[in-house]
């Protein structure tokens, strides 16, 4: 069952990952079984050996397994939830719909002018990006020195 993360007539104070256009759709996807995540989480597809299993966990920080990004979690996934073990459990994900989408983010570290353009990698609990050079995201636009906008088009983003 989805859970109300912000509440009616408030902002949203989402710290991690979230969309910044309209290229984004929400659907139920199943996550991966018996895995804390938090509102903003990056997603990809988990796979082993380059097998995928269906189902959806955090980015890693290294693509080990050809895993592309696959979408921004809406809603929190705690150990106390009723399907926590369940793996295939259905939660809300913002998906991307075209290569243009794009989405607001959280640094590890200081993020400047330089910055933008730049290819980076997820940091670690997959809910920020780092300044590390990396194939994942490309930082697009800086709004302060720990706040940006990044897009996920490395090297494709749209999933069937």
């Amino acid at each position: 069952m989805a859970k109300v993360v912000t509440p009616l007539n408030e902002h949203n104070t989402c710290s991690n990952f979230y969309p910044s256009n309209d290229f984004w759709r929400m659907e139920l996807k199943p996550i991966a079984a018996s895995v804390v995540m938090v509102v903003g989480t990056a997603l990809a597809s988990q796979t082993t050996s380059n097998t995928t299993s269906g189902n959806y966990i955090k980015m890693p920080t290294a693509n080990t397994n050809g895993q592309n990004f696959s979408g921004i979690l809406v809603e929190p996934i705690v150990a106390t939830d009723s399907d926590y073990a369940t793996a295939g459990k259905l939660k809300n994900v913002w998906v991307p719909t075209s290569p243009a989408a794009k989405a607001f983010f959280t640094a590890d570290t200081t993020i400047t002018a330089a910055s933008v353009w730049r290819m980076v990698q997820f940091g670690s609990g997959s809910i920020t990006l780092t300044t590390t050079l990396w194939a994942w995201a490309i930082i697009r636009n800086i709004i302060s020195s720990t706040l940006g906008e990044c897009s996920f088009d490395v090297p494709q983003v749209v999933q069937s």
